[in-house]
Parts: C-alpha cells; sequence; structure tokens
C-alpha cells in the first residue's frame, strides 16, 4: 500500500493502482481506471443515499475502533486520486466514509468527512446543497484531534468548496491558511500542499494581479526545479503556470513546458492532468495567432472532455466554454466566410454560460455575450458597458473588467470606463504583460476594425 501511494502522489496512476488493487478491493473498490462517465452518475446518486445514512458520523466525537494500517494508508491520498481519476477516487473516498460511521480516530473521521463534503460540492445541486455541512464537521473534529493534517486539510477543502462555488477571495484566505499549517507542520511533501500552491496561482490571474501570478510561478518553479515527480512538473507547467509565460510573452518557453507536462501525461486516460495539458495546449496556439491549429486542439478533445466526468464541473465546464468561446470570435472574420455562422456558436455558448449555477460565472457570460453582440455589429449601450465592468470590479473577477473596458472603449473611446485615467493597455502593461493584445486572445480576443460594422 506504501508504495502505491507513492505512485499515485507522484502522479503515476496505473503504477499506484497496480500496486493499491487489492487494498482497494477489500475495501470494496473496483479498481477500474477507464470507468466510464455513467460510473459517475452511480457515484453522484449513492451520495445522495449515503448523505442520509451518515448523520451519526457528525455527532460527538467517540472511542471508535482506529482505521487499520491499510484504511489509514488509503485515507492519506484519496485528495490525489480524485485529481487523477475522478471515478475511482470518488469510491474510494465514499468507502472510507462508510468506514468512518463505525471506526476510525477523530482525525481519521475528520478527514473523510472533509473530503466527502469537498466531492459532493462537486455533484449535483442537491448534493452540493449538503456539502458545507461535512466539511463544517469535519473541521470541528479536525480541531478536537489537533493533527496537523487533519487541520491543513480543513483549511484546504474549505479553499477548495469555495473556489468550485467561484468565491475566490475567500477562497484564498482558508488556501493561504493551510500553506501554513502545512509549512509549520513540516508537511510540505504532501501532495496537497503542491495542489494549493497551483490553484492559488489562477485566483491572481481571474483578479488581474499577473505581477503576482508571474513571481508566485517563478517562486514555484524554483522550489521544485529539482523535484522529477510527474505532479510537480504539472504543477509548474501548466493551466496557470503556463499563463506566465504568456504573461511574459515567452512563447517558446510556453511550448516547452507544455510539452514537458504532456510527455509525463500521455498514457493516462481524460482526466484533470489531461484536461489542464489540453486546455494550455489551446491557450497557446490561441495567444500566438494560430487559429486554426486552436480549433483543431479544441475539435481533437471537446467530445472525450463532454463524455467524462469533468464535464459535470462547473469551473471546468467554464474554462473549457470560455476558449471555446475565444476560437470562434478569433476565427470570424469576414475573410473566413464563417463569420455569422461562428458568431452565433459564440451566442450559443454565451447563453450556456449565462445558466451558470454560480452567479460569478453567470457574471463574466454577462460580460462575453455584450462583446460577441458587438463583434455581431449590435452595440450595447454605454450604461450598459459601464454596469458590467462595475459589477466584475466589484467580484473577483478583474481581469474580465479591465477586459471588457478595453473592447467598450473600441465604442466609447472618450469615455474613463476603469475610473482611474488608465487605459485597459496600461492596465495589463503595468502588471508586466508584454503584449496586451496577444494575452486578450484567451481572454476576450479584440475585434480586427474590418469586423465590426457599428449599429448603436
Amino acid at each position: 500500500c506504501l508504495m502505491g501511494e507513492q505512485w499515485i502522489a507522484q502522479g503515476k496512476l496505473r503504477e499506484g493502482i497496480e500496486c493499491l488493487s487489492g487494498a482497494l478491493r477489500d475495501l470494496g473498490v473496483t479498481a477500474d481506471v477507464g470507468s466510464s462517465w455513467f460510473s459517475a452518475m452511480r457515484l453522484w446518486m449513492e451520495a445522495r443515499q449515503l448523505s442520509s445514512s451518515l448523520s451519526g458520523i457528525r455527532k460527538a466525537p467517540r472511542d471508535y475502533e482506529p482505521f487499520s494500517a491499510t484504511e489509514q494508508c488509503l485515507n492519506r491520498f484519496g485528495t490525489a486520486l480524485v485529481f487523477l481519476n475522478i471515478g475511482l477516487g470518488g469510491k474510494l473516498i465514499m468507502a472510507l466514509a462508510n468506514a468512518s460511521a463505525h471506526r476510525g480516530s477523530d482525525s481519521d473521521r475528520a478527514i473523510t468527512l472533509l473530503r466527502w463534503g469537498a466531492l459532493i460540492a462537486l455533484g449535483s445541486r442537491r448534493t452540493r446543497s449538503n456539502s458545507f455541512k461535512w466539511i463544517r464537521s469535519g473541521r470541528r473534529l479536525a480541531k478536537i484531534s489537533g493533527n496537523a493534517n487533519a487541520l491543513a486539510l480543513s483549511q484546504m477543502c474549505t479553499f477548495v468548496w469555495l473556489f468550485a462555488h467561484g468565491r475566490f477571495h475567500r477562497a484564498q484566505y482558508h488556501g493561504l491558511k493551510s500553506l501554513s499549517i502545512y509549512r509549520t507542520a513540516g508537511l510540505t511533501h504532501q501532495w496537497e500542499y503542491g495542489f494549493v500552491q497551483w490553484t492559488l496561482l489562477i485566483l491572481n490571474w481571474y483578479s488581474g494581479e499577473l505581477k503576482a501570478l508571474v513571481e508566485a510561478t517563478k517562486e514555484l518553479r524554483i522550489q521544485w526545479q529539482n523535484n522529477r515527480d510527474v505532479m510537480w512538473s504539472f504543477w509548474i507547467h501548466t493551466h496557470a503556470a503556463h499563463l506566465a509565460d504568456l504573461i511574459a510573452d515567452q512563447s517558446a518557453e510556453g511550448r516547452r513546458v507544455i510539452a514537458s507536462a504532456e510527455s509525463d501525461i500521455q498514457n493516462h486516460p481524460f482526466e484533470s492532468p489531461r484536461y489542464f495539458v489540453w486546455i494550455s495546449k489551446l491557450r497557446q496556439e490561441l495567444y500566438e495567432g494560430n487559429t486554426e491549429a486552436a480549433l483543431r486542439i479544441m475539435d481533437l478533445d471537446w467530445q472525450r472532455f463532454s463524455e467524462s466526468r469533468l464535464s459535470n464541473l462547473t469551473h471546468y465546464v467554464w474554462v473549457a466554454n470560455s476558449l471555446r468561446l475565444c476560437c470562434y470570435l478569433v476565427s470570424a472574420t469576414p475573410q473566413s466566410g464563417k463569420k455569422d455562422l461562428l458568431l452565433k456558436e459564440a451566442s450559443a455558448i454565451c447563453k450556456r454560460l449565462s445558466n451558470s449555477r454560480e452567479p460569478i460565472f453567470a457574471l463574466v457570460a454577462t460580460a462575453q455575450e455584450v462583446v460577441v453582440k458587438a463583434a455581431h455589429g449590435t452595440i450595447a449601450p454605454r450604461s450598459k458597458w459601464t454596469e458590467t465592468i462595475e459589477a466584475l470590479r466589484q467580484s473577483d473577477m478583474g481581469l474580465f473588467a479591465i477586459a471588457t473596458a478595453w473592447h467598450a472603449s473600441i465604442y466609447w473611446p472618450d469615455v474613463d470606463f476603469l475610473g482611474d485615467g488608465r487605459t485597459a493597455e496600461q492596465c495589463f502593461r503595468e502588471q508586466g504583460c508584454a503584449a496586451p493584445k496577444k494575452l486578450m486572445q484567451v481572454i476576450l480576443p479584440l475585434p480586427a476594425d474590418s469586423q465590426i460594422e457599428v449599429t448603436l
């Protein structure tokens, strides 16, 4: 079990499962790495039943029989396994949650409750509505146990819950607190430590703090430059870490780091690691203006994404659809001969995104819709632009406030939409962005002058 735990922590799923198949089978978990999307649906259905049967676990701590050594081992890497394979990891967390209703120390039970709450936060509306009460109970048990790992995980799972709900500012607080506990307790080798560091980077991106993103990425790469684990290579090369290379206009470096991360996971099923490599490759081509290559990459894995368990996760869906929207906006030129068709597709994406279960993503969809309509020649009133930009500024989406203000300035050049006398391009450059117009290709692509036939 210990060897399997090490393989999973390093991101080597198949090697880990080969070592763990017996231990998982004893716990009633089928080690099916390639399980279908329908197994995830069964997982959410079983989650609803399990939530009603675990009410006793949230009561005051009891003198339960402790977890076995194998159960303790399996309980240590549940988070990592969910990231590598959400179906298999979900079944493991569910089995441990069942076990913790009858045995386990306070820290064991705290960890299972916390992971269970974070897991069902990713499910349907009904399971999500109950998710935080499990996290709250896990936090209470973690505090009673005094176990550093449980305390750090309590902050991490709160961070994940808030992140999944688009509450980025509050999420950042709990993420940083989690890292502080891991460092103080000497637990920086934990998989969760790297995951939180990596996820915090994207919060800098959404808030428009590009300079902070670049600096944090540099520190992360220096910290782990000699670590050869697959997961650490992944943390420092993909998603927000890759965006740091684009902000600095280091296209060649961006391609190199993506290739490095992709080579480590090329034989993996389409789960979170391959999803984020796909997203990074798509951004790279959009940034460089390689429209046809971006469309090919998008189409190559879109079907796999749609059929995967990841398509149930709001944030994943929002990121993928936002980049798909960028592809259509970049491609919708008069020369393409498909401008109207592509903008129609872009409008359909905006409509889907506006129905997001999380208000912050629906708010960004409002800005995206205003931009798409403008590209089609129907310009919203100035008050609509101003209202949308201000709402984005007041939220945790400062990046999109700046991007939307840039679009608005095309049609209302004499209006100070950001309210501080700066243009959107100046804001980007002050944040260390070397090529703002190119970076806009992965946020809200600017239209070519020939695209616009204005109807005010």
